[in-house]
């Protein structure tokens, strides 16, 4: 159940698709997908709806509320939706163009958990004049009902999404988005020439134009998990290469790959792998 006020405009743009089983299998997949032109009257409130929904503000201005957050959608702004929760949208000028569209598929949940790990909200798009030609280009091919449309869909909302997640982590002014990239760019490297070495944070944002905290956050979003587990992660790797390259003992190889003691390396390594070194050794061979 929920509560509706269609008010758009005539010339405004809704598609409803019935996916099959094999268009059901795909990353990504549209169930519906429409352009509206809002009128001040427009709301949309949910308890529940199978999908997650994408909205994008061509012109105008509109709310989300979703976790109990509310916050203004405004123009060349998007925000994805988890529908399975409570959640409502509505017009919030005389004039809300936007464009959107519910999705399902095997990879919406994983790539809508790296997005907003913190929960929904507004991100503000870079290139807006590209990104609403991949919209257009969308809202063609789900007319289309053949199934090469469907892959080209599942394509096309793969790119969205990726131009999403570069847009949450770089501001939309190109001049200052730079040290971002530039810094944890840097702090991966300092971590691939010095994982034999112990490795602290402050080490890490030594070059760094940003707080302890703003650094953890930022590396989280690009690198996809916190500074002390890709260290982790980046060790355990380089002991995999050694464990099966090479005949070196496993407390050498500790050592080498800048574990306190064997005993902590083994159970890192036994953690993220499952097995033993000796054992990840043996089933190698």
């Amino acid at each position: 159940m929920g509560v509706y006020s269609e008010a758009i405009a005539d010339n405004s743009i809704w598609l409803t698709l019935t996916p099959n089983e094999h268009v059901k299998n795909l990353p990504f997949y549209i169930t519906e997908i429409g352009h509206f032109f809002a009128q001040r009257e427009y709301r949309v409130e949910r308890m529940f709806h199978n999908s997650h929904l994408f909205v994008f503000t061509v012109r105008g201005c509109g709310e989300i509320v979703s976790d109990s957050i509310s916050s203004e959608l405004p123009d060349s702004c998007a925000c994805m939706i988890d529908c399975k929760k409570p959640h409502k949208y509505f017009s919030k000028s005389e004039n809300w163009e936007f464009v959107w569209f519910h999705m399902g598929g095997c990879a919406v949940s994983s790539i809508f958990e790296t997005i907003y790990n913190t929960g929904s909200k507004p991100i503000q798009i870079n290139n807006k004049k590209e990104f609403e030609h991949t919209l257009a280009r969308l809202m063609g091919l789900a007319a289309d009902s053949s199934l090469m449309s469907a892959f080209k869909i599942s394509y096309d909302i793969h790119g969205i999404l990726n131009t999403v997640f570069e847009s949450s982590i770089a501001p939309s002014d190109s001049s200052s988005s730079m040290p971002y990239y530039d810094d944890i760019k840097a702090a991966a490297e300092y971590i691939k020439n010095n994982y034999a070495k112990p490795i602290t944070i402050d080490d890490l944002i030594a070059q760094a134009h940003m707080s302890k905290f703003y650094f953890v956050r930022i590396f989280h979003k690009m690198m996809g998990m916190p500074p002390y587990s890709y260290i982790t992660n980046y060790r355990i790797n380089q002991a995999k290469i050694l464990l099966h390259s090479t005949k070196r003992s496993v407390s050498e190889i500790s050592e080498q790959c800048g574990f306190m003691d064997t005993s902590n390396f083994i159970a890192h390594f036994k953690k993220h792998t499952g097995q033993t070194p000796l054992q990840y050794r043996r089933d190698f061979l």
